[in-house]
Formats: structure tokens, sequence, C-alpha cells
């Protein structure tokens, strides 16, 4: 199965990789409109955001929306022991959803996972049934098993990055649905 994952990481980065630097944007923008306008964040008080590496969606809109509408964010940092924890992020730090910096980890409150309502998780590539593939280290699915967990989970993805079925095992976590472009 790790020949297949690997095979898939590489055909979507390479998708990714094709798109024009204003495609990527327009997706970006077109996600994030969708995502604001779901039940899932607008009855969310509190959500998880992730902070986009070069390659990823860009979510700055999202959090904009979220801070404008009252709500609490957060983003994932991931210590020395793997274990990713949720950030409070506040609006005098939007620049973290910029990604020309690179990997980097908020500071701030650390959130409780029961206190997250929605999980907006990253992944190199979705399936129609909310299998979800990621970089490969474990990091959300480790997070998204926790038993005090209780926020809903939704992908974001280029329409690029979805594949008909996913290559699954038991500590593979899937996403309650998936939220493109398209």
């Amino acid at each position: 199965m790790n020949d297949q994952k690997r095979k898939i990481r590489n055909e979507v980065r390479a998708a990714r990789a094709g798109l024009r630097e204003r495609d990527f944007h327009r997706k970006s923008d077109i996600i994030c409109a969708r995502l604001i306008a779901i039940e899932e964040f607008i009855s969310a008080n509190c959500i998880m955001l992730y902070l986009p590496m070069s390659d990823e969606i860009r979510l700055g809109a999202l959090a904009k929306a979220a801070w404008q509408a009252g709500k609490t964010i957060c983003a994932p940092t991931s210590p020395a022991d793997r274990e990713i924890r949720a950030i409070e992020i506040k609006p005098e730090n939007c620049d973290l959803f910029d990604a020309k910096m690179g990997l980097r980890s908020p500071l701030g409150l650390e959130i409780h996972p029961g206190e997250i309502d929605l999980i907006i998780v990253p992944a190199l590539a979705f399936d129609p049934n909310g299998g979800r593939l990621g970089r490969g280290g474990g990091f959300y699915d480790r997070f998204l098993k926790r038993p005090d967990l209780r926020a809903k989970k939704i992908g974001a993805a280029f329409i690029e990055q979805i594949r008909p079925v996913l290559p699954m095992d038991i500590n593979d976590v899937p996403v309650d649905r998936v939220i493109t472009d398209e």
C-alpha cells in the first residue's frame, strides 16, 4: 500500500505544481467562499485551520471571515512529541496564512480539542467518501482520533486533488465531507 500511496502523492503534487499562480489563488478564494457558506462553518464557535505550506490552499479569507463573525480560530502546532496541539491565533497574526515562510507554528494559548467545533483538514488527496491521504507523518490522523475531539472534519481541496478512491488503512481517519473549487 505504501507504493500506491507514494504514487498518488507524486501525481497530486505534480497536478498542484501545474496550476498557474492566478488559478491557484482564484481556486483558493472559491474554496474559502464555499467553506464560509456551509452550516458547519456558520454554526461553529471555534474553528481549527491549517497554516498552508506553499502548495496548499490559502485560507486567509476564511480566517478573516471567521474573525469578523466573532469566532475563535486556532491552528495546529506540532512540538517535539509529534502530537498536534491547537493554538489560538488572532487577527494580528493573519500573515501566518501567507505560506511564504514555509512550515511555521503559531504562538498563543492552547485550545482544548473538545472546544473545537470545526476542523479544516489538509491533505494531498481526498476521495468522494472522505478518504484522505496526507503527507505520511500521521500527525492529523493521531489528532483526529482523539476521544475528546467532537469537531466536524471538513477537507479542503482543489479538484485536482480528488481521486475516485484512496488506499486507506486502519490508522487513516476520513473527513466528514470535502469542499472543492468545483
